[in-house]
C-alpha cells in the first residue's frame, strides 16, 4: 500500500494494483506535515500542525490506535520497531 496526506488532514491509503484509495483516514484537525510507514507495512505514523502524532494500525482496519500529544507542530516522525516483541516505538 501507498499512504499519502496532506493539506486536507486525513491520510489517504491506496492500494497498488489498481492505484484506487482504499481508505481515508481521519483524525487531524491541521495538515499532515510527515508520515512514516513501518518496514513491513503494518502501521503508519503521521505527524501534523495540529501538535499530533498518531499511529495508525492495518489489523485495526487502518484505525488510530494511538495520539501522542507534543508542545509544538510535528515537522518529522519515525517508527523503530523491536525486533524481540514486535513492539512499535516512536
Amino acid at each position: 500500500a501507498l499512504v499519502s496526506g496532506g493539506g486536507e488532514r486525513v491520510l489517504r491509503v491506496w492500494d497498488t494494483r489498481s492505484w484506487t484509495c482504499s481508505h481515508v483516514l481521519p483524525g487531524h484537525t491541521d495538515y499532515i506535515s510527515c508520515l512514516q510507514v513501518s518496514d513491513d507495512g503494518a502501521v503508519v505514523s503521521s505527524g501534523s500542525a495540529d501538535r499530533t502524532i498518531r499511529l495508525w494500525e492495518a489489523a485495526a482496519g487502518w484505525r488510530c490506535s494511538r495520539v501522542l500529544k507534543v508542545k509544538q507542530w510535528v515537522h518529522c516522525c519515525a517508527i523503530a520497531t523491536d525486533e524481540v516483541d514486535s513492539k512499535v516505538a516512536l
